[in-house]
Order: C-alpha cells, then sequence, then structure tokens
C-alpha cells in the first residue's frame, strides 16, 4: 500500500509522522512512503535521512494580522491546489496522514476530490485552523488528549495520544559527549527553541550564558538560521543549528530542558523522562500546552512576557540544582501523556489504508502507465470522473483569470506558472523532484 505524510514549516507536525513510520518499518510493514512538504522549511533534511522520497509544494499561511501578504493568498492558494491536484494524481496514494500545517491543507482537499482516505491528527491541547478545515473532509481524527475531542466530529474521532519515535530511547550520554564535545563529567542543559527556533530563547539563554557554564554546560539548539541570534560560545557552550537523528544523544546527555510547548518536543521529553523548563510562543496554542503542563505540575512554566534574564537563570537553578525537583517534574510529565499512541495511530492509518485500497485497483506505478492513459481507478462513491475533471477545470480557469489581470501583483506569479509550464514540456527533468515551487511573491 501508499502513503503519503504531509507536514512542515516546522518540525512541530513532522516528528509524530515519522514515529509512524519508525513503527511500520519496526512491524514489517510492506508500505511505500512519500513525504510532501514545504519549500523552504526544516523537514525536507530530515525526512530525507530516514529514506523517504520528498515532494515540496506550495504552503499557503494565513497570518494572524493584516498584512500586504493576504493580497497574495488567493494565488498562492490556486497554485497549491493545482500542485496538490498533480501530487495526487500522479502518486495515486491509499491514504494520506497529516498531523496539522498548512501545506497540508491543498493536499487532503484534493484528496476528497479523488476520493482517497485521510488521517488527521491533533497535537496541541487547542486545534488549529489548519486541522478544523482539513477536519470537515478528513476520514479519521486522531487526538492526543480527550479535551481535544470535543472540537471534531464524534463518530471520526478517536483519543489516541501522540506519536513518538521509539528510537529515541537509544541515546547514549557517552556517545553524546563525543558527537557535541560535552564533558560527561558535567550536568548539562539542553536548549530548544522549537523545530525553526527561537530567537527570544537564544538571546535571552546568551545574556545568561556566562552564569550558566560557571556550573554546568549548555547544549543549544538555536535553529535553521538563527545561529546569529545565539551571543554566546565558549568551550562549554556548544551551539547546533538543528539535530536531526542525534537527538537521541542530546536527551541522553541532558539533565534538564529548556524549550518551548508544541507536543511534538513535550511528548518526546515524556517519553525519555526529562524535567522541562517551559516557555510558550505568547499568544498561541503552545499556552493551553504549558497551562496544561502546569496544572498537572509536569513541566516549569514560564511565561515569555514577564520573563527577565534573571527569572530564566532562576528557573534554570531551580531545576538543575535539584535531583528532587528533576525526578518529580520528569515523573509527572510522563504520567500526564497517553501511552501507545504511536501504535495505536499507525495500525489505524494501515488499516484505513486498507480499506481505501480494497476500493480501486493503481497503475503498477505512474511512470510506467503509457501515455494517454488513465488510472485504474474505480468511481469512488462520492465523486465521479466527471465531477473531478468539472472541478479541475475550475481550479484552472481561476489561474488563468488571476494570471490575465495584468496587475504588477502577480508578476512573480505569472513567472512561476511559466517556470512550471516549462518543467512539464522537459522530458529531462526529475520526475522525482516534485510539482513546480513557488518560493516567493
Amino acid at each position: 500500500m501508499k502513503i503519503i505524510l504531509s507536514g512542515g514549516g516546522t518540525l512541530g507536525p513532522v516528528t509524530p509522522l515519522l514515529a509512524l513510520l519508525e513503527q511500520w518499518r519496526a512491524d514489517k510493514r510492506n508500505v511505500d512512503v512519500v513525504w510532501v512538504g514545504t519549500v523552504n522549511g526544516p523537514e525536507a533534511q530530515l525526512v530525507r535521512t530516514h529514506d523517504v522520497r520528498f515532494i515540496s509544494i506550495a504552503s499557503v499561511k494565513l497570518p494572524r494580522h493584516f498584512t500586504p501578504y493576504w493580497f497574495v493568498i488567493p494565488f498562492l492558494a490556486i497554485y497549491a491546489l493545482v500542485e496538490s491536484w498533480k501530487v495526487v494524481k500522479t502518486e495515486q496514494p491509499d491514504v494520506i496522514v497529516t498531523a496539522g500545517g498548512y501545506v497540508s491543507v491543498p493536499l487532503v482537499l484534493m484528496a476528497r476530490l479523488f476520493g482517497v482516505c485521510s488521517w488527521v491528527h491533533q497535537q496541541d491541547i487547542r486545534p488549529g485552523l489548519a486541522n478544523r478545515i482539513m477536519s470537515k473532509v478528513a476520514s479519521r481524527i486522531s487526538v492526543t488528549f480527550k479535551e481535544s475531542a470535543e472540537a471534531y466530529p464524534e463518530k471520526k474521532t478517536e483519543v489516541t495520544g501522540n506519536a513518538v519515535r521509539a528510537s529515541l530511547l537509544n541515546g547514549d550520554r557517552q556517545q553524546a559527549s563525543r558527537k557535541f564535545g560535552l564533558d560527561p563529567s558535567r550536568k548539562t542543559l539542553l536548549v530548544i527553541g522549537g523545530g525553526s527556533g527561537s530567537v527570544w530563547i537564544n538571546k535571552s539563554v546568551s545574556a545568561i550564558a556566562s552564569h550558566l557554564t560557571a556550573a554546568w554546560q549548555v547544549l543549544h539548539v538555536a535553529g535553521p538560521g538563527k545561529l546569529d541570534s545565539v551571543l554566546a560560545s565558549g568551550e562549554r557552550y556548544v551551539v547546533e543549528p538543528l539535530i536531526g537523528e542525534g537527538m537521541d544523544d542530546a536527551y541522553a546527555a541532558a539533565d534538564a530542558v529548556l524549550c518551548r510547548a508544541g507536543l511534538g518536543t513535550l511528548t518526546e521529553l515524556a517519553t525519555v523522562g526529562k524535567p522541562a523548563i517551559v516557555i510558550p510562543i505568547p499568544d498561541s496554542h503552545q499556552e493551553d500546552n504549558a497551562f496544561f503542563l502546569y496544572e498537572h505540575q509536569a513541566a516549569l512554566v514560564l511565561d515569555q512576557t514577564e520573563t527577565t534574564p534573571q527569572v530564566l537563570l532562576s528557573a534554570i537553578r531551580s531545576v538543575m540544582e535539584s535531583e528532587d525537583v528533576q525526578m518529580r517534574l520528569a515523573a509527572n510529565l510522563k504520567l500526564t501523556f497517553p501511552k501507545d499512541g504511536t501504535k495505536r495511530i499507525a495500525d489505524g492509518v494501515l488499516a484505513l489504508a486498507a480499506e481505501s485500497a480494497a476500493k480501486w485497483v493503481r497503475a503498477e506505478t505512474a511512470k510506467e502507465m503509457p501515455k494517454g492513459t488513465d488510472e485504474t481507478r474505480e468511481p469512488h462513491e462520492e465523486i465521479s470522473r466527471e465531477r473531478e475533471a468539472v472541478a479541475m477545470e475550475s481550479i484552472e480557469d481561476q489561474l488563468k483569470r488571476a494570471l490575465c489581470r495584468g496587475e504588477t501583483d502577480v508578476d512573480d506569479v505569472r513567472e512561476a506558472h511559466h517556470r512550471y509550464e516549462a518543467r512539464e514540456d522537459d522530458p529531462d527533468r526529475d520526475a522525482d523532484d516534485g510539482a513546480f515551487r513557488v518560493t516567493h511573491v
């Protein structure tokens, strides 16, 4: 069976899907996996280390406040839908799985158009906009906590817990010392700003670096492109832009972790049993996650708007200097998260894929199909090929109208469209390179 995993922009919606991949491989399941993510996100590098084919498509994120970007959104949305249509038509998956992220929205919508099943996983306590949109057409929905289930249709929603990579338990402190240049005899504070990093955390920790390294050592994951915001260095202060496959060793080396409140990171900390100092992104869904941990005394939670370098240093000391505090926070964090989420979601996805595969027969591969030969897919009960053709014609008509307005604001969009047509006419292009890419507008 063939499964598309989709997510990116940050590593939040990526790591749970990698956990599913690990589970299928550990169970020796015969699954062909393709990943669909963003053009410039950090996920591509990490996904490719797992020997998974990666396809990038345009991602349309909705800003919280008005910006000129709002005028570009309709054009990018059309491009994203066209790219998603091409991916679903070419790859012919049995099911699409996502743990959130705007890049997945057009893909799941197009999957519904083709009659392809989709599985949406809700990690955070508060449902995000992308998941709320996709839930309308999703076949199945899983949630980490029961508190989130009421936001989705009851008949297709299940409380499963979150998916987490079992390989994180294989970390070794001595190996981490060799890999990152750490002193195995000193306590280590691991600083993580999330999959894309945090400038605020980078600058705040840098401001107290001399106090931290006087007593311990720091392993600081700054985030891709954010090394310049880390203003500290030294023998006991190790900075990495991003840690992919070595994250298990980084956790093994850590005595405590300073991090954001993304559910992916928090689930990993619960799995490896590490105490956490959590600073959620202000005015975001992370605040709900952090408050949930605070209620269960499962982490030391700080409010970014009220946290000065001195307050941050005091909080770190209260955890790093007390083994009792470390043990209590780690134990409570473990008890807070439902167990066996990875297995339950992985098996559920395979069951849904098998059900979907039974409804139609796929050609051997899209590349082997003779030119002009259509897929051998049977009509889905909710959509006919005639409706599919009409829907696609509507999308292309919208695209043409947008490109024919003659407005200077769409020049870059028009240029991207021309690049796409040129790629389609090039017989030597790499078919695995994905659809055309809109990098800026």
